[in-house]
């Protein structure tokens, strides 16, 4: 509010009054009989006032004001007043989503929360870069930021390093809010070899390195099993089930069989864990194996491995994230193409069919009573391009009726899927898998012909 007064004189000593108009460009005016007046700007000019780019015209005011005598005689005066500007600042904010791409050690995340009680588009920009290195690039219109770690940082990280840059919210009226981001670094290589066994492998040996992370969470664990000398070894990667709960990927039913078949056969065989229920959702636990992927993709050769000649594998709840990531694959654009995935024996295929049809109490706790979350989360939901050959076991009329509707999909979209039933119950599928018999002879020809195609 301004506030002034007009004074007039008059040669004749007749009385004065003072007029004007009420409202003004950007305010308004009220006059009295003496002359004073009292201009009050508007609530959106004075923030207007307070644009980082607010022009002279926005800034100031003008009206005129009359004066009059008895015999009509007039006398005007243009005033000039400020327009006090006033803006109230951003607050809160948030970091959501980080996100590490293992291979490269980029992180992505999203600053959220950042609210402006005046309505103003926020923009972001970011520090020139973080405290100790690394490059940041912010994306101005929404608050989404790369991190890429220079290769020394990487070189010398220990899995518990980070740093810190921060984001600024800017609301284009002067007012700002800093958000702080910490971001891992990922360490660049981290595992040595900690084993070997001379009864078993070809070339002399079965050379093992054991919980190898391949994320920041303490599940984000991975084996290595390698034959004793290995060269561009083709690599399989197994996810265990167990109710998107429980399970472990050292489990003797899960691995022994399979490490015993595939390493002397020249494989390398990986097996991972993942966060699980009730602290990460299966949509969680998918990011967390396509993490794994990437990780084995780009330190495969450290073990003897061919990166390029991968085959994933799941069994039960991990059937389901394995091909819940094949399905998403363009969701995770760092992952690259690996030859074949294996479906073992899962009635999540068709998840929303599933949740509909007297779920258990294990899906009722994994998948909750969400419809939209459903199809968020079901392979089949998620299908819309081809992706590499697919095989499916399945060992029960439910899980063999899923595999056929999964089938069928895939199928209308070029991916090339062999379903094999067997006479075997959910475990053994699981279980027998490397064992001497028709089961790992059928498996082994699905793999020998992804296998050939990557070649």
């Amino acid at each position: 509010m301004v506030t002034g007064i007009v004074t007039a004189g008059d040669a004749d000593d007749e009385a004065l009054s003072f007029s004007g108009p009420s409202s003004t460009a950007n305010g308004s005016l009220t006059i009295t009989d003496a002359g004073e007046f009292i201009y009050t700007p508007t609530a959106s000019a004075r923030h207007l006032a307070a644009a980082q780019d607010a022009t002279a015209a926005s800034t100031m005011d003008t009206f005129t004001i009359t004066v009059q005598d008895l015999s009509g005689g007039t006398v005007s005066q243009t005033i000039t007043v400020p327009v006090s500007p006033t803006n109230s600042a951003p607050s809160g904010g948030s970091v959501s989503g980080l996100s590490t791409d293992p291979s490269t050690g980029v992180v992505t995340g999203i600053v959220i929360g950042v609210t402006d009680s005046d309505g103003d588009v926020l923009s972001y920009n970011a520090t020139a870069s973080s405290t100790g290195g690394g490059a940041v690039k912010v994306d101005a219109a929404t608050g989404a930021f790369t991190y890429t770690p220079t290769a020394e940082q990487r070189q010398t990280a220990d899995g518990a390093t980070t740093y810190t840059f921060a984001i600024i919210a800017n609301d284009g009226h002067r007012g700002i809010v800093t958000v702080p981001v910490s971001v891992p670094v990922e360490p660049a290589n981290n595992a040595d070899p900690v084993s070997e066994d001379p009864t078993g492998g070809s070339g002399g040996g079965v050379t093992t390195y054991l919980d190898v992370a391949y994320g920041l969470l303490p599940a984000e664990k991975l084996d290595v099993y390698a034959p004793g000398r290995p060269s561009n070894a083709p690599v399989v990667l197994m996810v265990h089930g167990g109710g998107w709960a429980i399970g472990n990927k050292a489990n003797p039913g899960l691995v022994n069989n399979k490490v015993d078949h595939f390493v002397s056969d020249g494989k390398i065989f990986v097996s991972i864990n993942y966060p699980m229920l009730p602290t990460h959702k299966p949509d969680a636990q998918a990011d967390a194996v396509a993490a794994a992927i990437s990780y084995v993709q780009a330190h495969a050769a450290d073990w003897g491995g061919d990166p390029d000649n991968l085959v994933v594998m799941g069994h039960s709840a991990g059937a389901h994230l394995v091909a819940l990531v094949s399905a998403r694959r363009d969701a995770f654009p760092y992952l690259r193409p690996w030859q074949g995935t294996v479906v073992l024996d899962v009635g999540a295929l068709d998840l929303v069919a599933r949740m509909q049809d007297n779920p258990t109490e294990v899906f009722r706790l994994a998948f909750g009573d969400d419809p939209e979350y459903w199809q968020q989360v079901s392979p089949l939901a998620a299908l819309h391009q081809g992706s590499e050959p697919i095989l499916i076991v399945c060992a029960s009329r439910r899980t063999c009726n899923q595999a056929e509707a999964f089938a069928a999909v895939a199928r209308s979209f070029g991916t090339r899927v062999q379903i094999l039933p067997k006479d075997l119950t959910h475990e053994q599928v699981n279980t027998e898998l490397g064992a001497v018999g028709q089961y790992t002879d059928e498996v082994d020809v699905f793999l020998v012909s992804v296998h050939q195609r990557g070649d």
